[in-house]
């Protein structure tokens, strides 16, 4: 068929309709949206059918409408119980796929100065748009039920799996951790950077991407792949997160959210329709379900009402998508830390037998033994064929313990935003560089780090302890080690999964954590309900202790213990190496509980380092009151000699 036959079957004009009205409450989003957001559309009476053709397929070709993926094609979209919505509904062509160049190179040729009044794009964006539509649109279909993912398990030890997820832009090895670009980037490093780490998954925001550029620009630039100069696949938050972290400038309502920009003032409506009609334009690879996010230390009612309506959201959200044959919709489970609701979400969700699953509302700063017995029966419950996402966690220890609870992929901004402060992850815990102990260290970070920042410039601390926090240098550099590590660390736990010795890499990872033997109790108890065997003689014995409640608190308090012995003017998380080795390990034990002379020592040392830093400031402060009078007395002397003079 010629690119004149396909040309001629296509609808001559494609539509966008509003949101409808609930009970009489005006939601239409062109009213609510600011002007940057909205699609131009200055001359609304005339029409031109080809340049009507080319928008249809160069930013953004429809499908057939969507049918339940489930079997038994059983359940009925949830509504809410005293209100009736009319859903954005946006016709879909059904002709089939095309990817023809031939076609967008006649479409080109007509496009005029009218065109680009009336649809903002210019022949050079059909270039644009044709070439990603084919990195898009040329590929088989995994399947007809899952025609855009495809996820492999490998491996098993218990609940804890090693796999692979096929998507449209290339295959990613899981469990995974995936840096977040919250504005298409991620700070302080170029994509080409990432993707020389091998990362394969990244994640933007829909609604700050949203605010700004606005979507409708992204999708015209041929998405946000070629946008941000990003080869790989990429996932999109719905903007559901932002609900709770901003929070004051949002009103949630059955309609949708109502948010005011923290920036300028201007309200944004973000529905389920809008957030899957902005992903749609975005292009990402997985797409999240728009979902009633409150906070994990919420009790009440208003769990059970998110809940319920993150999973009435979901039929909107499921009705919305456009591109079900090249973008993966995954649902998300709320419930807050009630089982029985998470439980009845779970059931519920299931159901609509989405691509993959997320388990949303935690890492809000609950306790952690609420987090991990919810994580625990979500993935008691969730498919085994189908990835499942935890989302905002990326501490290494919460890595190890959800992955030995089955959890596939990670996402969280701690990783990249610690590295901007200047603290780095090291495998027995956190690095502080800025601290003075690293001012002469000319050790890399980590000997055992892959990242170009340990293994290939070879920066020492010492270099990195003056820039951290301090120069755009540092930051780039503290945030490319952190994410090679990270990348390196989930990398070694797959590998231990398929080679069968995950519980031994558990012990490994324990051990540099906690030289004591002394563990959090909430990574006990997960790791015992999940068959890691702590208390093996033949490995390691490990004591549960409801004391310790995270790695870097017990980091902080054994290399001050250990360092107060060796030298109490030299505190800090660098000590930990030396005092480990000079240390025997039946000592070691010894030190769980500090003493008080060392904690005297460590007093005396710390007023001591104050008081010396006190005398410099005074030094510092004299010798440049010293300088400015002697400016000034030759200041005076250079102006009597010059009236001497006159």
């Amino acid at each position: 068929m010629s690119s004149q036959d396909i040309s001629k079957d296509l609808p001559k004009k494609l539509t966008r309709s509003s949101l409808g009205s609930v009970d009489g409450i005006n939601s239409n989003l062109d009213d609510n949206t600011p002007q940057k957001l909205k699609k131009p559309n200055n001359n609304p009476q005339t029409t031109d059918s080809t340049a009507t053709t080319f928008v249809s397929l160069a930013t953004g070709i429809v499908n057939p409408p969507i049918q339940s993926n489930s079997p038994d094609n059983s359940f009925k979209p949830a509504q809410p119980s005293d209100q009736k919505l009319s859903l954005l509904q946006q016709p879909r062509s059904d002709h089939p796929r095309v990817s023809t160049t031939g076609l967008f190179s006649k479409v080109s040729s007509h496009l005029s100065e009218y065109d680009k009044d009336q649809w903002g794009v210019t022949p050079a964006d059909v270039t644009r748009s044709a070439s990603h539509m084919k990195t898009v649109t040329d590929f088989e279909p995994f399947s007809e039920e899952s025609p855009a993912l495809r996820f492999t398990p490998h491996a098993y030890h218990n609940k804890a799996r090693a796999g692979t997820l096929e998507l449209p832009h290339g295959k990613v090895n899981t469990p995974v951790f995936m840096p977040v670009g919250t504005q298409g980037t991620i700070k302080g490093i170029c994509a080409k950077q990432v993707e020389k780490m091998d990362v394969n998954l990244i994640l933007g925001n829909t609604y700050h991407l949203g605010v700004r550029p606005g979507t409708d620009i992204v999708h015209r630039k041929g998405g946000l792949h070629q946008f941000m100069n990003w080869n790989k696949n990429m996932l999109s938050d719905s903007g559901g997160f932002q609900m709770v972290s901003l929070v004051s400038f949002t009103e949630i309502s059955e309609t949708g959210v109502q948010f005011q920009s923290p920036v300028d003032g201007s309200t944004l409506l973000l529905t389920p329709e809008r957030s899957i009609q902005y992903q749609n334009e975005l292009g990402t690879d997985i797409m999240m379900a728009l979902d009633d996010v409150c906070s994990s230390l919420i009790t009440g009612p208003r769990v059970e009402e998110a809940m319920e309506r993150s999973i009435r959201w979901l039929d909107r959200c499921i009705s919305a998508h456009k591109k079900e044959k090249v973008q993966n919709l995954f649902a998300i489970i709320q419930g807050g830390l009630d089982r029985d609701l998470r439980i009845r979400c779970l059931e519920e969700m299931i159901k609509r037998n989405t691509p993959g699953y997320a388990i949303g509302g935690l890492a809000g700063g609950e306790d952690k033994h609420s987090f991990w017995n919810v994580v625990d029966v979500c993935t008691d419950h969730l498919p085994k064929n189908k990835p499942r996402y935890l989302m905002g966690v990326g501490y290494p220890i919460d890595l190890l313990v959800c992955v030995a609870m089955g959890v596939d992929m990670f996402d969280c901004v701690w990783p990249c935003r610690t590295a901007r402060f200047g603290t780095a992850i090291v495998p027995e815990g956190l690095l502080k560089i800025q601290q003075s102990q690293y001012a002469e260290d000319n050790r890399v970070l980590c000997e055992t780090c892959p990242c170009d920042v340990c293994s290939v410039y070879k920066y020492p601390r010492s270099y990195l302890h003056h820039i951290a926090s301090k120069t755009p240098l540092g930051c780039h550099l503290m945030t490319i080690h952190n994410l090679g590590y990270l990348k390196h660390y989930m990398d070694q736990m797959r590998t231990s999964i398929l080679e069968n010795r995950f519980e031994s890499f558990v012990h490994d990872q324990l051990m540099l954590h906690f030289p004591s033997k002394h563990i959090p109790a909430w990574v006990f108890d997960s790791l015992s309900a999940n068959q890691i065997d702590l208390e093996n003689p033949q490995k390691s014995v490990f004591i549960r202790d409801e004391t310790v409640t995270c790695a870097a608190d017990v980091h902080v308090k054994h290399a001050k213990v250990y360092q107060a012995e060796i030298d109490p003017n030299n505190l800090g998380l660098g000590g930990i190496e030396q005092g480990a080795v000079q240390q025997p390990k039946e000592k070691a034990a010894s030190h769980q509980r500090m003493s008080q002379t060392a904690k005297d020592a460590i007093k005396e040392a710390n007023k001591k380092q104050r008081e010396e830093r006190r005398q410099q400031h005074i030094e510092h402060a004299a010798a440049h009151i010293a300088k400015m009078e002697a400016l000034k007395a030759q200041e005076a002397s250079a102006k009597a000699d010059e009236e001497k003079k006159e």
